[in-house]
């Protein structure tokens, strides 16, 4: 009976712990500006390695330092909620902020690409500029996390786990149950 009733223990204690930490957490909204590279001859093309580079630019300690003071928030509280990043198949530099409300989102979003593209004034890259193409709007439904392969993931973990005890419980009383060789 032991071998049944461990496993479905686990699934149902790690799944429901895992469902409970799902409705629990706080909903986040994210919210994307895209900036895109351009060359200053229209004759040029931007290569994926240029906007590699201005990705990096756009991500550094400097660029969040200024977003930061924009925004009224520390480097470290952006360190989490900010992401930049080059679009694999375009001339494009995406900023994704996220942030437990919609309007803080769009607002870190735009501000962070107002600095990306105040950094092609610097000329840090000669013959490319930067203008932003998309504003961040803020959104009106939550981000949707994947609860349902997080509940499940932990309910098989759980059911591994009742498995596990099982087996080491019957072994034990097996053992316990071998006469004793004198």
């Amino acid at each position: 009976m032991t071998h049944l009733v461990l496993p479905l223990v686990g699934a149902v204690v790690l799944g429901g712990a895992a469902f409970v930490f799902e409705a629990q957490r706080a909903p986040q909204y994210t919210s994307e500006a895209l900036v895109a590279v351009l060359p200053e001859d229209p004759a040029d093309e931007v290569s994926m390695p240029i906007t590699s580079i201005w990705a990096e630019i756009a991500d550094s300690d400097s660029v969040r330092d200024r977003v930061g003071q924009t925004l009224g928030v520390s480097r470290a509280e952006l360190e989490d909620d900010l992401v930049v990043a080059a679009s694999e198949d375009a001339p494009l530099v995406s900023v994704q902020a996220t942030t437990g409300n919609a309007e803080t989102s769009a607002a870190w979003a735009n501000a962070a690409a107002g600095e990306i593209v105040g950094e092609a004034d610097g000329d840090q890259v000669p013959g490319y500029d930067l203008a932003q193409v998309t504003d961040a709007r803020p959104r009106s439904e939550t981000d949707q996390f994947p609860a349902l392969p997080l509940v499940g993931g932990a309910a098989v973990v759980g059911l591994l786990a009742g498995a596990g005890a099982a087996q080491l419980l019957d072994r034990r009383a097996r053992q316990r149950a071998q006469p004793a060789s004198a």
